[in-house]
């Protein structure tokens, strides 16, 4: 597999007083834990063959939580460590790992348009020189 993108998430609200441990374990389970595992189910590929790239959808919570979504703020955070983690990881191997963090809610004929938010995985993926983009 030449690119993995990964772009899972639960985005439902949630005040950290209201909100169990399972409820942050469940939201961890799709927006970090999975990331890495799917990202590990090409790694060997792409390790084998020096190539390849992974980038992520990360979001402005990681930036900027907010109470309100205190799982997909603490969920963001930490794929974006993860991205930069794995980045540290396998470069010297061949494989790129990036991530986009979006700082606004994604739609058509909006600054958050998906078309626009597509070249910047594109350029990502093309150069390979920064290992996250930020589109505010």
């Amino acid at each position: 597999m030449d690119v993995l993108i990964y772009n899972a998430a639960i985005l439902t609200s949630g005040l950290p007083s209201k909100l169990t441990s399972d409820d942050l374990l469940k939201h961890y389970q799709v927006d970090v834990a999975s990331a890495l595992h799917t990202a590990k189910l090409v790694l060997p590929q792409q390790i084998e063959k020096g190539e390849g790239a992974i980038l992520f959808t990360g979001g402005g919570f990681a930036l900027h939580p907010v109470a309100e979504y205190t799982c997909i703020s603490i969920d963001k955070a930490a794929l974006r460590a993860l991205a930069f983690a794995l980045s540290q990881e396998v470069k010297e191997k061949g494989v790129y790992v990036g991530i986009v963090t979006i700082m606004g809610s994604i739609a058509p004929g909006t600054h958050y348009d998906p078309a626009d938010i597509s070249t910047k995985y594109w350029e990502l993926y093309d150069k390979r020189d920064n290992i996250e983009y930020v589109f505010k």
